[in-house]
């Protein structure tokens, strides 16, 4: 069976298949570090993190900076590759700003698209230096429902109830 050439390369579906891959190419791609120093961060153990780490860096998310002898041991240093682009922004906004992103986002799939397809014709032309990348490209706007405000205002008041003379007596009776 052929393969689709728009196939999604399972080790980068891999890479972001876990929380803890995530929170490590989100921290290294702003900075590089250890994952003694992520370890650290995170809170975590530090086999936990460099077993992690090592997937990220067979994924070919990461790139080795430094390394250095720490303690008869080798620590590894490493940021994201510069064409890893990776950020999780939870945030708070009105509808307007929601509308704005939303378009934004939009805008993006657009030149998203049209970078592959011209990624496409280039390919027909014959190019000694030319090859294929595998890239995921993920654009999401999830917006998670009613705000904090609407949450209280949208539960129902509590209603009185009057509860019956028996009812009563077998509530206190189970106390009792």
């Amino acid at each position: 069976m052929q393969e689709r050439e728009e196939a999604i390369d399972q080790r980068l579906v891999m890479a972001l298949a876990h929380p803890v891959r995530i929170q490590i190419l989100e921290a290294l791609s702003e900075r590089i570090a250890s994952p003694n120093m992520l370890a650290s961060d995170f809170e975590t153990g530090l086999t936990h993190i460099a077993y992690h780490t090592r997937v990220l860096d067979r994924c070919g998310c990461l790139e080795l900076v430094e390394t250095a002898q720490r303690r008869g041991a080798t620590e590894h240093f490493y940021k994201a590759r510069e064409d890893t682009t990776f950020s999780w922004m939870p945030l708070r906004l009105d509808e307007q700003a929601c509308r704005e992103v939303s378009s934004i986002l939009r805008e993006a799939r657009t030149r998203v698209l049209a970078a592959q397809e011209a990624s496409r014709r280039r390919a027909t032309e014959p190019s000694p230096n030319s090859r294929r990348i595998s890239a995921v490209v993920a654009l999401a706007n999830l917006k998670a429902g009613q705000s904090e405000a609407e949450d209280v205002a949208a539960q129902p008041a509590p209603t009185p109830t009057r509860s019956s003379p028996a009812a009563s007596k077998r509530c206190r009776e189970r106390r009792g």
